[in-house]
């Protein structure tokens, strides 16, 4: 996901959700998680690894051609239009049994999920404007989330600094079932600017730990890397 992308208009906006991996429903495992990326004017579903859950981006601010995706106004789902966001865009969980759906409390536009090796939990990246990335660690069980930008700046007093200019949150992996290793990127605005990478541990329980700490000044050459 890169950075630097401008924010788009509500008017062209939309989530779709691009499964790299599926697994069948009832099969628990510790391989790779799959994957999800938001991008425009498409819905998708994203199943989790153990099959006890659905993960769906949806659509609803009718910029977008009418498909079977996207209905014409008045066809379109109710529960998803009730909980979209203020750019149109709805993240929900549904219950692979029961059916039963829950909005996920989600900001931005666009952006990336993946889910915990076991299904226990997700995570999602979501650009919300040209300078700014934000990213929540959420339990599947109760969509209680962990809000990475409040983790980093409660734990780490070093950070502050950093988190007014061109800050960019993102989780970057799973480190296991229940921690993920999530990075603090970007540049500061005020002269002379610096370039920052910090990298830190976050678990389901908000506990955060930083891992590792790049500071360096900006250069014509290193600023094309930003945030890799």
């Amino acid at each position: 996901m890169n950075p630097r992308r401008n924010v788009r208009t509500a008017s062209c906006l939309a989530v779709c959700l691009l499964a790299t991996g599926w697994l069948s429903a009832g099969t628990a495992t510790t391989a790779a998680p799959a994957m999800a990326e938001f991008s425009i004017c498409e819905t998708a579903q994203l199943a989790s690894p153990d099959g006890r859950w659905t993960l769906v981006g949806n659509f609803v601010d009718g910029a977008c051609p009418a498909s079977a995706a996207h209905p014409a106004e008045g066809a379109r789902d109710l529960f998803a239009a009730q909980h979209a966001n203020d750019f149109g865009v709805v993240l929900y969980l549904e219950d692979a049994a029961s059916h039963a759906r829950r909005p996920v409390d989600f900001e931005g536009h666009d952006g990336e999920a993946v889910w915990s090796p076991t299904g226990e939990a997700f995570y999602v990246n979501s650009s919300v404007g040209s300078n700014v990335s934000m990213s929540w660690l959420y339990y599947a069980g109760t969509l209680r989330r962990i809000d990475i930008f409040d983790a980093v700046r409660r734990s780490d007093q070093f950070a502050a600094r950093f988190m007014t200019g061109h800050a960019y949150f993102r989780s970057r992996q799973w480190l296991d079932s229940r921690t993920a290793m999530v990075q603090l990127c970007g540049h500061t605005d005020n002269e002379p600017s610096q370039q920052f990478d910090l990298r830190y541990s976050v678990g389901l329980d908000g506990h955060t730990r930083r891992l590792s700490t790049q500071v360096r000044p900006v250069t014509d050459e290193n600023i094309l890397q930003e945030c890799e």
